[in-house]
């Protein structure tokens, strides 16, 4: 592969984690891609991250907002990617950042400004920068015009500003996963993608003829990613009440349970219809359960590719 000559020895040095894991490269852009962030006030019912940063001798206090589900999707991409962040943002920022949104460290490194090719007033990201084959190597960026130069290598993503309920970083996966244990990323992507915007019935039809996942998101990868989430701190202040509802309604019907469970104790030499009585109770309450879980699941999936159509014919 062609070495990028304007990069030091060390530089490429720093890069041999990819040879000795084996895995391919993930590179992902940050602001509109990962997070959104503003210098003039803070984003309203959001948890914002507050950066105050000195930059070339003066003072910025800046405001940034978490893409939903980023912990959940940089977790699970980095059991098949080597993971790393090329942004045109500035190396103070971009690296203040990472280390308050990468909690757990999975970010191999940070490539800012300084790595990137200004040309026409566009910031053009060259992959050579990593030293790693081109048919193992992947870029996600929001803005295709800054992965030109690799235009086979490159994902294009919707553009967040701070919509709470997105989810396209989890819609990625079953592609990424994919594409971790293909010998060439290039043609596959080059045959999924299409003017800047990935082509779902290819997607679907190439998935499903390799008996691999297909892109729809599947309600245990959805529900899994949404535990996780409500573990962090990065969820929408609004989506909250809905959360607590439902685990509202989970422990009414759990208590239910107990209580039958406590009384079925209490009485287990009584009448043996109270005993079917209360497993028939208990297998209605387990119904219910389920029954809100997969409801709740299957409405926020339809919305998804609802948008997702609209936006495609858009």
């Amino acid at each position: 592969m062609k070495i990028n000559p304007t990069l030091s020895t060390e530089f490429y040095s720093n890069l041999d984690l990819n040879k000795k894991s084996n895995k391919k490269t993930l590179v992902l852009d940050l602001d509109e891609t990962l997070v959104h962030s503003s210098t003039e006030s803070p984003f309203p019912n959001r948890k914002n991250i507050v950066l105050n940063l000195k930059i070339k001798n003066l003072d910025y206090k800046i405001y940034a907002i978490v893409r939903p589900y980023l912990d959940f999707f940089l977790k699970e991409m980095s059991h098949y990617f080597n993971l790393y962040i090329f942004t045109a943002s500035m190396s103070q920022y971009s690296k203040a950042l990472l280390d308050i949104i990468d909690k757990n460290k999975l970010i191999i490194k940070t490539f800012s400004r300084e790595y990137c090719q200004y040309k026409f007033g566009i910031y053009f990201k060259d992959l050579s920068i990593f030293n790693v084959d081109y048919k193992d190597i992947i870029i996600i960026d929001n803005n295709p015009a800054s992965y030109t130069l690799n235009k086979s290598n490159g994902i294009p993503i919707q553009t967040w500003i701070d919509d709470p309920n997105d989810n396209e970083l989890i819609k990625l996966i079953p592609l990424l996963k994919y594409l971790a244990n293909v010998d060439d990323v290039r043609p596959i992507i080059k045959k999924i993608v299409n003017n800047s915007n990935i082509n779902l019935s290819s997607l679907n039809s190439l998935l499903n003829n390799n008996n691999k996942q297909n892109l729809k998101i599947n309600n245990e990868m959805l529900l899994n990613s949404k535990i996780y989430q409500a573990s962090t701190e990065t969820l929408h202040k609004k989506s909250k009440p809905k959360l607590k509802l439902n685990n509202k309604a989970y422990i009414n019907l759990s208590s239910t349970n107990n209580n039958n469970n406590n009384n079925l104790t209490k009485n287990a030499d009584g009448n043996k219809e109270n005993k079917k009585e209360i497993k028939i109770k208990n297998y209605v309450n387990t119904k219910k359960i389920s029954s809100i879980k997969e409801n709740n699941i299957n409405n926020k999936i339809n919305k998804a590719y609802i948008f997702k159509k609209k936006y495609q014919k858009n």
